[in-house]
């Protein structure tokens, strides 16, 4: 889980490291729902503003990190596969 936060903290620092797709808020969430049936695990605020989503489909194990701006322009910052939940405190 602590690696997961530390990814997402630096994508949120260095926004280029990206290739950055971008549309509405609503678009993208979407998308990830109708393509992928992925829903919203995890969220948090980022210090400039942004808040970083991390969506899922627990049963395929697709996974997909976004990032919305204050003016509901949503990023999509990863994604892949092979997805798996943690419980929280245990470290791998």
């Amino acid at each position: 889980m602590k690696y997961l936060l530390a990814a997402l903290l630096a994508f949120a620092a260095y926004p280029a490291l990206a290739i950055q797709q971008c549309n509405t808020r609503e678009s993208i969430l979407s998308q990830l729902e109708k393509n992928y049936g992925e829903v919203r695990l995890m969220a948090g605020l980022a210090g400039n503003g942004n808040m970083l989503e991390v969506f899922a489909n627990t049963v395929t194990g697709t996974w997909t990190i976004t990032a919305t701006r204050p003016d509901e322009i949503t990023c999509l910052i990863g994604s892949g596969g092979k997805f798996e939940a943690i419980k929280p405190g245990i470290d791998g």
